[in-house]
């Protein structure tokens, strides 16, 4: 399932391995959301590509979720939220912007950042450029949902600037 963006930029996609009822909840037309449901196991699982400015419009949806839904978020969310862990660079001391503010506001509302709970001390980026390190792609869940983790882990880029992160979920839930 795709969201495809312009040319240049942009664009989501989110790959499954199920026999399961799927149909696509939201789609935006520039390539940054994605959110497929799985109707028959009440799970719905959004896809992002967050733009580089601060649109808070553009989180709006996060904000509106039902917390006690099985809910996953993830993607290129473009901020560090944690100076410390998620970032290294020849510069130390960088702000932190408004949006990194707004994400570590979703671990105090529910969300767990996947990455950052198993493995609360370790430094790996999914973004590297040069001499510059970043954790900038994050999978979040509902809290509901943390017992189904399998794994969770950041891959190493090859064709991107940007490194694959992935988590494993064991959802074994009664089919409606």
């Amino acid at each position: 399932y795709y969201s495809h963006g312009t040319q240049a930029c942009c664009g989501v996609a989110t790959l499954l391995r199920t026999k399961h009822k799927v149909q696509v909840q939201h789609q935006d037309k520039h390539g940054r959301e994605l959110a497929i449901r799985l109707d028959d196991m009440d799970l719905t699982i959004w896809n992002v590509y967050a733009p580089n400015n601060m649109d808070p419009l553009f989180f709006h949806f996060v904000t509106q979720q039902d917390m006690q839904k099985k809910i996953i978020i993830g993607g290129d969310f473009n901020v560090v939220m944690d100076i410390d862990k998620d970032r290294r660079s020849p510069h130390p001391g960088a702000a932190i912007t408004q949006r990194a503010t707004f994400l570590n506001s979703m671990t105090e509302s529910g969300w767990s950042d996947l990455w950052r709970k198993y493995n609360p001390d370790e430094l790996r980026y999914s973004f590297q450029r040069g001499e510059y390190a970043s954790r900038l792609d994050y999978i979040f869940v509902t809290d509901n949902l943390l017992g189904n983790i399998k794994g969770v882990d950041i891959g190493i880029g090859s064709i991107s600037d940007h490194a694959p992160v992935w988590a494993e979920f064991s959802i074994d839930l009664e089919v409606r």
